[in-house]
Parts: structure tokens; C-alpha cells; sequence
């Protein structure tokens, strides 16, 4: 059973200082990993306001947690890549605000719909979205078909596919 990990600064700061050069402001975090930590939101009470990350955070990693909700991510203009395997996520469009992203990484998830991600993300290069409940896939191919990018995809194992 996962522990419900609140995201704090102390929490972020901590994680951005794993890496080979330590991190002394969250404004500074250019990378963050957290992965397996039991997230089960991004925004709490007393949390980190993750908007203090808006402009230097680029690379993102929340896989294996037990995200939902992934709204506060919109704030964060400057991610170049994310990656959400393995969480509990229905709805992407929050990352849509995210006009940078080329890599998206969103496998085994509860994701229904990328509708409208063609507009959003015209850097996109390389997304998965294995393991999903993507289930028109009509629709799917249109918004597919709409990312110039685009060289790596992987849809396998969804209702549509």
C-alpha cells in the first residue's frame, strides 16, 4: 500500500537533489523525478503551488502513483517532457496549456479521449498511450494525424485498437 506522499517543497527539493547537482530553489528545478511515491494529487493544502516550477521545469516524471487529477500541470509552460505511466489518469487536456511538450508518456492509465491534442501540441514527437480506454478510434486517428511531429507512438492494448 502506497503512503499518501503530500508535495511539498521540502518533498520537491529533496527529489530535484538526487540527481548530479544539488538544487537549492524550487525555481531552479529544471528535472523531477518522482516516481513510486504514492501521489494521489498535485495540489493540496499547505502543498507546493507547482507554478513556482512554471519556468524552469522541463522534464517530469510521476509514473506509478495514483494520480487523477492532473490540473495543476497546466501551469508549467516550460515542460519539454512528462511522463504519467501508470497512474489513475481520465483526462489529459490539463497538459494541453503545455505548448512545449515533445514527449509524452501516459501508458496504463484510464485515458478515454486525446481529442483536441493536435491543436494544443505541435511539438509533440513521441507519445504513448498503451494501455488506456481509448475506444474511438476515429477520432484517435484524426488527432493522431493532426501532429506534424510525430515519429513514435504506441496505442496498443486500448478498446479501439
Amino acid at each position: 500500500e502506497a503512503e499518501d506522499l503530500e508535495l511539498t517543497e521540502a518533498v520537491v527539493l529533496a527529489a530535484a537533489s538526487e540527481g548530479p547537482e544539488a538544487v537549492e530553489k524550487v525555481e531552479d528545478i529544471q528535472q523531477l523525478l518522482l516516481r513510486r511515491r504514492g501521489l494521489r494529487r498535485l495540489a493540496a493544502p499547505g502543498g507546493l503551488d507547482l507554478r513556482r516550477l512554471a519556468g524552469s521545469l522541463e522534464v517530469l516524471s510521476l509514473s506509478g502513483n495514483e494520480l487523477v487529477d492532473i490540473r495543476p500541470l497546466s501551469a508549467l509552460a516550460s515542460l519539454v517532457e512528462v511522463n504519467l505511466n501508470f497512474n489513475r489518469i481520465v483526462d489529459l487536456t490539463p497538459l494541453f496549456e503545455c505548448d512545449l511538450l515533445e514527449k509524452l508518456f501516459a501508458s496504463h492509465n484510464r485515458i478515454e479521449s486525446v481529442e483536441g491534442i493536435e491543436d494544443a501540441l505541435p511539438r509533440l514527437r513521441e507519445l504513448s498511450l498503451l494501455a488506456n480506454d481509448l475506444c474511438d478510434g476515429e477520432a484517435l486517428g484524426r488527432s493522431l494525424r493532426g501532429l506534424p511531429e510525430l515519429r513514435a507512438l504506441d496505442v496498443g492494448q486500448n478498446p479501439c485498437t
